[in-house]
């Protein structure tokens, strides 16, 4: 496959995407780049091709276009680099007031922020006051004094809460620090590029940057904020957010569906089983792509990560075991198999190669199945030196490298046993990184830096 680009624009089609990376872990999500033959050693100071510096941080991965890469930045903030040298190609923000429909809008919106802004520090210092208040009187019940406190404190919080109130509207929804705000990935359909945002807000851009549509999708009902990206499929744009899948219109960003489904961390997946297509949610949900008929509830939830798909079957490893679910048809699915596996937090979404399933717990353990029938090949501690592997781990170059947010990644070959080829270190990051050809991209806490 070839890229297609006429010389005044930058116009592609999936067909045509070739190498490209236009959303999260590939074309299809399941982190395998065959084509791909990207660096296997580097350092903070070797195999660096360029680098670009930021002063705010992202959690999402870089998507790349032809000659360009797609990152996000805290707390909505798009931004478009050239390929070959990290250079600034356009930047857009996304927040409230860069949505609204006049000018007048946008106005009382940074208004009604700029005065929460004043007010929510005091509110939120007279919330942790009332928090500790509270603890110490638990531990003395009979101590008046620290009854008092407790009275005193709550009367602060609540002439706190007085003074927010006429700006509530224009709060963010919570999140957690880990988490922010620019965790979403985002994705292009080769034309245009689609931004989610923790916020809620939700955009299409051109290759050039212009905002060709933009709106307000809804909150997040988790207070550790939102992070599953938006996914393109069959000229279908799914996003999940608040408790609601919703499947749009890429070129109108106009409702075509939606249903209910309790929200999660990990990605949306999607399944063919012969003439039908399925959207597979976090909560263990599957719904008609089309026509958005829940086909199965809760049948394989997905707490932290996402599923791996293969052909018919999605495979599951995560903190409540490993399972196999194969979809059939007339909106059917039936568990092939279950087991149990080491049981830790699985924020890594899996990959499927040659029979086997990867995975990485929290603290950096890998964990081999047979997906045939469950079995346990092998466990192995990757020896990442610490941290949390939020990475999700990708297949290159014939290799599989899995990385911890501490900066390190691993490189080992796949196999029924452990062969480590490389250890890497580079500051610290949370996204996952992004072959293409022979670079590798990595979007780091305070870089976009490209390996080759």
């Amino acid at each position: 496959m070839r890229i297609m680009a006429a010389a005044s624009t930058c116009l592609l089609t999936l067909s045509a995407l070739g190498s490209d990376v236009p959303g999260w872990r590939g074309q299809d999500g399941s982190g395998v780049y065959p084509d791909a033959t990207p660096p296997v050693s580097w350092s903070k100071t070797n195999g660096i091709a360029w680098r670009v510096a930021f002063d705010k941080w992202s959690n999402a991965s870089p998507i790349i276009l032809g000659d360009r890469i797609v990152i996000c930045q805290e707390p909505a903030t798009v931004l478009c680099f050239k390929l070959a040298d990290g250079s600034l190609l356009w930047k857009a923000e996304q927040q409230y007031a860069d949505l609204a429909e006049t000018p007048e809008a946008a106005e009382k919106i940074k208004a009604g922020k700029a005065e929460l802004d004043k007010v929510e520090p005091a509110r939120k210092k007279a919330e942790q006051a009332l928090r500790k208040a509270k603890e110490a009187a638990k531990k003395a019940p009979d101590n008046e004094a620290l009854k008092t406190a407790v009275a005193e404190s709550e009367k602060t919080l609540a002439d706190a809460n007085q003074a927010v109130e006429p700006f509530k509207a224009f709060r963010f929804p919570e999140t957690h620090d880990v988490n922010g705000y620019s965790s979403p990935t985002p994705v292009s359909d080769g034309k245009n590029i689609y931004v989610l945002t923790g916020l809620g807000t939700l955009a299409a851009y051109s290759m050039d940057g212009k905002r060709i549509w933009g709106r307000d999708v809804g909150r997040s009902k988790n207070g550790w904020g939102h992070c599953t990206s938006p996914f393109l499929r069959d000229n279908a744009l799914f996003i999940h957010l608040g408790n609601r899948l919703i499947c749009l219109d890429p070129a109108t960003g106009k409702d075509r569906w939606s249903a209910n489904s309790a929200s999660g961390w990990g990605p949306l997946g999607f399944i063919t089983a012969g003439p039908e297509k399925r959207v597979l949610t976090p909560a263990g949900d599957w719904f008609d792509a089309v026509s958005g008929t829940q086909t199965a509830a809760k049948i394989q939830p997905f707490p932290w990560n996402g599923p791996a798909i293969a052909g018919a079957v999605s495979y599951k490893l995560d903190e409540n075991g490993a399972s196999a679910c194969e979809a059939g048809t007339n909106g059917t699915a039936r568990e092939l198999w279950k087991t149990d596996i080491p049981k830790k937090r699985y924020y890594a979404s899996a990959i499927i190669q040659d029979g086997l399933a990867y995975n990485i717990t929290l603290d950096g353990t890998l964990v081999v199945l047979d997906i045939k029938d469950g079995t346990l090949v092998y466990t192995q501690n990757l020896g990442l030196g610490g941290g949390t592997c939020y990475p999700s781990p990708f297949l290159a170059n014939g290799l599989i490298y899995a990385s911890s947010d501490n900066g390190r990644t691993v490189v080992f070959k796949p196999g029924r046993v452990y062969e480590q080829i490389a250890m890497n270190t580079l500051d610290p990051f949370r996204s996952t990184p992004v072959p293409c050809g022979k670079k590798l991209v990595i979007r780091t806490l305070k870089e976009l830096i490209c390996l080759e």
